[in-house]
């Protein structure tokens, strides 16, 4: 009879051996986790190597001066406006569009650019350094700063062209 009684305590339950089976399953899951995070660490701090060819994947947007205001007398002095209040927009592809949610659908919308804003008391500012005969250009042609024109002119930043 004792060596029957032995034999019964040894024998695990159903409910016991699946829950040594769940336990061994979470030991796995955390041991496989924890060492993806030591991974994670190790390849964050993997230092730079610098390439022969610098390159850098997408496109730029940015604003130009229309040819015919560039031939015109007035030509450097917009250009150097537009220096000064040009902005650059970079994006992964030729379209530049961004992500919006409309009625719970994502759609693509155009992303807008705009120039950078100069207040107008800051216009007299030595910092911003602008051309000298801006006072007489501007009064005499209120609306020529608007001739500026916004062309889409997207260059590829890639050095490489088969990469794209």
């Amino acid at each position: 009879m004792e060596n029957d009684n032995r034999l019964f305590s040894r024998l695990r339950s159903v409910r016991s051996r699946k829950r040594t089976i769940r336990k061994d399953v979470e030991k796995q899951i955390r041991k496989k986790y924890k060492r993806s995070r030591e991974l994670w660490v190790i390849r964050r701090n993997l230092p730079l190597i610098p390439l022969d060819k610098p390159y850098q994947k997408g496109f730029v947007r940015f604003f130009v001066v229309r040819d015919d205001v560039k031939r015109s007398k007035d030509g450097d002095f917009f250009e150097e406006i537009l220096r000064k209040i040009n902005t650059h927009m970079y994006s992964e592809n030729r379209k530049f569009l961004k992500k919006k949610r409309k009625f719970g659908k994502k759609i693509y919308v155009k992303k807008e650019q705009k120039l950078r804003y100069i207040p107008s008391f800051s216009w007299n500012d030595p910092k911003l350094d602008l051309p000298r005969e801006k006072d007489n250009i501007l009064k005499r042609k209120k609306n020529t700063v608007l001739s500026v024109k916004f062309l889409e002119s997207t260059t590829n930043l890639l050095n490489h062209g088969d990469l794209l």
